[in-house]
């Protein structure tokens, strides 16, 4: 729940010391080997990621409740990675993602010469054992019903997983056996254990298939004749213009292929808003795609691996009414405790934690705070809505702030909310309803 990664030594631990942290100062305790890995979703499983042919980095894979697994690098913790997770058994309208079908475990499957018939790829011998001994597969199960398999390298390819529904309700734990011949999964309330055995035969003739169309077709129905489509390829050609002038008049160099600052640019114009986070985590994802095997980085970017990187990154549910109303009701409430505490502290929104501000909300804010907004749930004053956005998280400028406002609204009324912060005017209102119908429009 803290959306945090922490890393420990387990041959520094003994029985008596307890178990170390990796990084962990011995005089002060403090831990410096703490590390954020989510800003919004919440991490669900974890698996080391295996060697595969020439790769040497170490990495592992979180599965978070966006229905989404993120390679890291072990050293640095940075996102190398952002791929679709199995979406079998998933519900929409779920309360919380432990409801929500979305994978909590995670296990590297061992390679095994008894679970496939035959195959003739280079990567696996013919008795379906990886050359290099490394796992080509994992198995994953989610907190109710459905348990399945899935190919490394993980690609979002949704024709490389496989699911299926091993109990009527809960699945408690799963387990494989060492020679990868079986998996054993656990109910609930059926009170049952249920043994499986394991064929990857399909997957690893799907894992032999490029093609694009399982990709397309997660765009939108229709794939390659969808208006989506249409769109990206359109402004796909206007990003290769627009990188080498749009007043040139020499002869243009049609690459096919994009500089990586145009990522974000494209992103937003087919509909897809990222927070800078998630464009620092694309941008990395194409820029060291080949780095560690052949130490070169990647400037730039072709078509087809930009809809691999869009329908990967861009969030499975849209956005929706209650999703603003649930951020609002959090910030209403941070206010309220603030209040209650007497404290100088408003939420930390990348964290969830508080922080202690010397430009946090003032005694009088406060107080008026309950004056005109404390029978609302999910209102509050609009110059302290403003304030928080300028110092927690994605910090906005006043300027980016006026700016937004007005590519949204219009100057006149942008003007009009700017004029209220700024003469402190704490009894203009905003909640959830006047922020989605107002100003997102």
């Amino acid at each position: 729940q803290d959306k945090h990664c922490v890393e420990y030594d387990l041959q520094a631990s003994t029985t008596a010391s307890g178990i170390v942290v990796v990084g962990n100062n011995k005089n002060s305790g403090e831990s410096h080997n703490r590390n954020r890995i989510e800003l919004t979703a919440v991490p669900t499983a974890v698996m080391w990621h295996p060697h595969l042919d020439d790769d040497v980095e170490d990495r592992f894979v979180i599965a978070n409740s966006e229905f989404k697994f993120k390679e890291f690098n072990a050293d640095s913790k940075q996102c190398r990675k952002t791929t679709l997770a199995p979406t079998f058994g998933i519900n929409a309208t779920a309360s919380s993602f432990a409801s929500n079908g979305v994978p909590n475990r995670l296990i590297p499957l061992p390679t095994s010469n008894n679970n496939i018939n035959n195959n003739s790829s280079n990567n696996i011998d013919e008795n379906g054992t990886s050359k290099r001994g490394i796992p080509k597969h994992y198995v994953y199960s989610t907190p109710n019903r459905v348990i399945g398999l899935g190919c490394f390298p993980l690609t979002g390819n949704p024709d490389e997983v496989i699911g299926l529904v091993a109990h009527p309700s809960t699945i408690s734990d799963i387990a494989v056996t060492y020679d990868a011949k079986y998996i054993f999964t656990s109910g609930g309330t059926d009170l049952s254990v249920n043994m499986w055995t394991v064929n990857i035969e399909p997957l690893v003739n799907i894992s032999k298939n490029t093609n694009m169309e399982p990709f397309y077709s997660l765009m939108e129905e229709g794939g390659t004749n969808s208006e989506l489509y249409n769109n990206i390829v359109d402004y796909f050609y206007y990003c290769q213009l627009r990188s080498q002038g749009e007043n040139v008049m020499e002869s243009r160099a049609i690459t096919g292929r994009i500089p990586i600052a145009e990522i974000s640019t494209l992103m937003r114009a087919i509909g897809f808003f990222p927070s800078e986070d998630e464009i620092t985590n694309m941008t990395n994802e194409v820029r060291y795609k080949q780095f560690m095997t052949t130490g070169v980085m990647t400037y730039d970017i072709n078509l087809e691996d930009f809809i691999k990187l869009y329908v990967n990154h861009r969030p499975l549910f849209p956005l929706t009414s209650n999703n603003i109303e649930s951020a609002f009701i959090e910030i209403v409430n941070y206010i309220k405790k603030s209040k209650d505490k007497k404290k100088n502290t408003i939420p930390n929104i990348s964290t969830g934690r508080h922080l202690t501000n010397t430009n946090n909300l003032e005694d009088d804010t406060l107080n008026n705070f309950d004056d005109n907004f404390g029978d609302s749930i999910d209102a509050i004053p609009w110059s302290d809505l403003c304030q928080l956005l300028s110092i927690e998280g994605e910090a906005l400028s006043s300027n980016d702030l006026m700016s937004c406002l007005t590519a949204l609204m219009g100057e006149d009324d942008a003007n009009m909310l700017c004029n209220a912060v700024q003469n402190g005017d704490t009894s203009v209102p905003m909640n959830s309803g006047l922020f989605a119908e107002n100003i997102l429009g």
